[in-house]
């Protein structure tokens, strides 16, 4: 017989998210790396890791067609230092035309549009 520590694995897993998140730039405010969490259901031996609902748009990102809470963008412009009057327009932008999947993907297509303007 096999014998997992299940914690053990899930905290590893938590704790290698939260790092990567750090890494990455992607924890304005600490709301979604606080809110993961592990469930192990033993019977089926399959290993849960969850979170608040906007973890799935911090690595999937968002498609168009619907605007996010207007309030966590406005805390994810306070924790930014972005002034709150801009959370409205970025709002509707990512309702409009989503949130990329890729962070760096909007630096590399800023840069590329830099060298378009006259």
């Amino acid at each position: 017989m096999i014998k997992i520590n299940a914690d053990k694995i899930a905290q590893e897993v938590i704790s290698g998210l939260k790092a990567t998140m750090k890494l990455k730039d992607r924890n304005a405010t600490g709301r979604t790396s606080a809110s993961l969490f592990s469930e192990f259901d033993e019977g089926n031996m399959l290993l849960r890791i969850m979170g608040a609902e906007q973890w799935q748009y911090v690595e999937q990102g968002r498609s168009p067609g619907k605007q996010p809470p207007l309030n966590r963008i406005m805390e994810w412009c306070v924790a930014r230092g972005i002034p709150k009057e801009a959370a409205f327009p970025i709002a509707r932008k990512i309702g409009q035309f989503g949130a990329p999947k890729d962070k760096n993907k909007i630096k590399r297509d800023r840069r590329h549009n830099e060298g378009r303007r006259a």
